[in-house]
Parts: C-alpha cells; sequence; structure tokens
C-alpha cells in the first residue's frame, strides 16, 4: 500500500521565513546609510575658511570686492582710515611740547655751564697771576736782603777792624773814649740791624718755600684774600649744573621713547590694510564700503579655491574602517571623470567641523552622523570655476556592505 507524500513542516517554514526577513531587514537598517551614501550624492567639495578682519577701528575707504570675484592685485588690500584719534593726536602733541621745553632747559643748562667754566677759568687765572706776582716779589725780596745783608756784613768787618785798632791806639797814644764809644755803638746797631736782615730773610726764604708748594702766608701769617679765592664755589655750582642737566638728559630720553611709541601707535591706529591674498575667491561680504568697523570685526571670508576638500557625513560605524592616508573616489556633480582623494580627518558625529571651520558643509549631514575631510587633487578637476559647494559622490574602494555589517555587529 503507497504512501503519500511527506509534506513540510508549515510551523517551521514560517520561522525560517521570518527569520530571514528580519536578517534582511536589520542589513538594511545597518547597511542603509552606506547604501545611501553609494547612491546619493550627499558629499560636499569644501576647503577652509578664512576671514579677513579689521586691525583697526575705523572707516572702510575702499571699495570691496564682489562676492565669488577672485582677487586680483589691486584689490588685495583694503584701507580702513580712522580720523578720530583725538586723545591720541593730544598725547603726541603733548610730549612734543615736553620734548621741546626740556631740550629748551637743556640748552640753558649747557650755556649756564660754560659760563660758570668761563668764570672759574678767569677767577683761577687772576689767582694764578697774583700767586706769580707774590713769588716774583718773593724773590726781589729775597735777593735784596741778601745783598744787603752782605754789604752790613761788610760794614761790620771793617768796624771790628777799626774797632781793634782804636783799642790798640788808645794804649799808646790818647784816644777820645768818646770816638770808641761811638764806634762801638754803630759795630752794636749795625750788628743789630744785620741780625733782624737775617731774621727776614729766613722769614722771606720760607714764604718763598711755602709759595712754591702751593700755600702763601703774609708776614704776620695771614693767608691773603686772592689767595683763599681758589673758586671752589662755582665748581660746587658747576657740578650741581651738570648733574642736573644729566637728569633732564634722562629726562629727554624717556620723553622721546615716548613721543616715538605715541606716534607710532597714531600711525598704527590711523591708517590699516586688510590683507587679502591674490588669487583667493570671496566667500563673503561683511560690512561694506564707508561702514565703521571695530578691531577683530570680520570684513569680509574668502577661500583658496587651490586647496580643495570634500565633506563626507558617513555613519558612525564606519568611522573605524577609515584612517588618514585612505585613498577615495570622488565624483562632483555634472562630470563623469573620478577624481582621486585621500583621507586627512575622520571625526566622530560629536566633533564634527562646521560652518564656522569650512567653506561648505554637504547635505548630508544630518545629526547622529560622523565626518570624513578628504583632500582633492584640484590639478584633476575638469572645472572651470570655483567648485566649493557642489555636491559630489564619494566611494570608498576598501569598505564595502559586508565590512559594515560586521563592523557594527562587532564581528
Amino acid at each position: 500500500m503507497s504512501k503519500a507524500p511527506r509534506q513540510g513542516n508549515p510551523h517551521f517554514l514560517t520561522i525560517l521565513f521570518v527569520g530571514v526577513l528580519a536578517f534582511l531587514l536589520y542589513s538594511a537598517w545597518i547597511g542603509g546609510p552606506y547604501l545611501r551614501s553609494v547612491f546619493i550624492r550627499d558629499s560636499a567639495i569644501t576647503t577652509w575658511k578664512q576671514l579677513a578682519t579689521a586691525p583697526i577701528a575705523g572707516e572702510i575707504v575702499t571699495p570691496l570686492p564682489d562676492i565669488g570675484a577672485q582677487v586680483g592685485p589691486d584689490t588685495s588690500e583694503i584701507l580702513i582710515r580712522n580720523d578720530r584719534l583725538f586723545t591720541e593726536k593730544n598725547r603726541v602733541d603733548d610730549l612734543e611740547q615736553r620734548v621741546s621745553a626740556i631740550g629748551e632747559q637743556i640748552v640753558e643748562a649747557a650755556q649756564f655751564l660754560d659760563q660758570l667754566h668761563a668764570i672759574e677759568s678767569e677767577r683761577l687765572g687772576r689767582r694764578q697771576a697774583y700767586a706769580r706776582i707774590f713769588r716774583q716779589r718773593l724773590h726781589r725780596e729775597i735777593a735784596e736782603l741778601k745783598q744787603d745783608s752782605a754789604a752790613r756784613l761788610a760794614q761790620i768787618t771793617v768796624l771790628e777792624d777799626l774797632m781793634e785798632r782804636l783799642k790798640s791806639a788808645g794804649s799808646g797814644t790818647i784816644v777820645p773814649q768818646t770816638r770808641i764809644d761811638e764806634t762801638a755803638l754803630r759795630l752794636s746797631e749795625l750788628r743789630q740791624d744785620q741780625a733782624n736782615k737775617a731774621a727776614h730773610l729766613a722769614r722771606a726764604v720760607e714764604q718763598l718755600k711755602f709759595a712754591q708748594s702751593g700755600h702763601y702766608q703774609n708776614y704776620d701769617g695771614e693767608v691773603p684774600a686772592w689767595a683763599l679765592d681758589d673758586a671752589s664755589d662755582l665748581r660746587l655750582q658747576r657740578l650741581q649744573m651738570t648733574m642736573h642737566r644729566q637728569e633732564l638728559e634722562t629726562q629727554s630720553r624717556f620723553l622721546e621713547s615716548e613721543l616715538q611709541s605715541a606716534r607710532a601707535d597714531l600711525t598704527r591706529l590711523s591708517e590699516a590694510e586688510v590683507h587679502v591674498p591674490t588669487g583667493a575667491t570671496i566667500l563673503s561680504i561683511e560690512s561694506r564700503t564707508g561702514a565703521v568697523v571695530q578691531p577683530g570685526q570680520v570684513v569680509l571670508t574668502w577661500v583658496d579655491c587651490t586647496s580643495l576638500f570634500v565633506d563626507v557625513p558617513v555613519p558612525d560605524a564606519e568611522t573605524p574602517l577609515i584612517h588618514p592616508g585612505m585613498n577615495a573616489r570622488v565624483v562632483i556633480e555634472g562630470s563623469r571623470t573620478p577624481v582621486e582623494a585621500s583621507v586627512v580627518l575622520v571625526r566622530g558625529s560629536a566633533a564634527i567641523l562646521g560652518s564656522d571651520d569650512l567653506a561648505a558643509i554637504a547635505k548630508g549631514r544630518d545629526p547622529g552622523r560622523a565626518q570624513v575631510l578628504l583632500s582633492l587633487e584640484s590639478a584633476d578637476l575638469e572645472v572651470e570655476i570655483c567648485p566649493i559647494g557642489q555636491a559630489a559622490y564619494v566611494e570608498f574602494p576598501d569598505i564595502g556592505l559586508i565590512d559594515i555589517i560586521r563592523a557594527r555587529m562587532r564581528l
């Protein structure tokens, strides 16, 4: 008796179908962002945003370039001028007046020092003349005293011989006693006078000795008035005035330094230029010609279209598979030719770069998505204008869907 063919267990088939369906749904949930990045061009060409800020407060006096224009040599400098620096101008004027006044004081001090030096030289010259006359007088007096002393010694010798003869003659003949007494008296007077002259000569020689050493005294021991005039009071005044002039010169150097600093500040704050590199492309204008800006205020933003990047949003699960230096292929919207690129930066969804840093942000930048920044070879691009902001498709050849699923499931 034949048996009917065995049919499959319907419960088993249902469970198998539900499992396969769940696996496919989970795979779609895991690989959805990857598939989106493959089929949708949600990346964007970008570069670093550069700010041109005002270095000083003032008014923009030169025309600003247009948005999207390329900066040329004649538009690379934006002049800012400030004509309202009243405090700085007053400080410069005040310092100039103070420097001028102290300069006049220095000139007056120098003239007064010259006058003191002339007066001192005159008084010292007069003192030296008096000293020379004093020594010459002593020399003459000493010479006269020596000559007179020699004559008196000769007279004393003659009278002594005469006295001896008179005494000898008085013993044999009659000589008046009065003559002998008169001769003795004359001899005594000459001897006394000779002693006085000798003392006078000794004092004169001593005076000359002192005078030659710079000390002058009269016979009564008093110092002559002219010898006391050594111009020490003038030297003291000259020393004080020299110190005063040195203080003035120190103040003058300090004020000159302050004046130079004030002039430099006035020049720096009066006019300044905002420099934008030649060849840069203007991204946005934040001010206008004739507007008043403050230091640090953004005047415009610019980009360098020769240094291009691609902002690529990726799932967080994909970031462990991407590392700097990895190759990628980029196709810009409207182009069919892929461009080689390399990874320069990988950041998780909590630390992505935004519009403060990048000139353009990828349109696929949703919350919770990580960021990869690629460096493009601008020489390989088939574009004539700056492509910043254009959408792009990015493919990482070394990463596939299976790699994403394994990374998410930690396999």
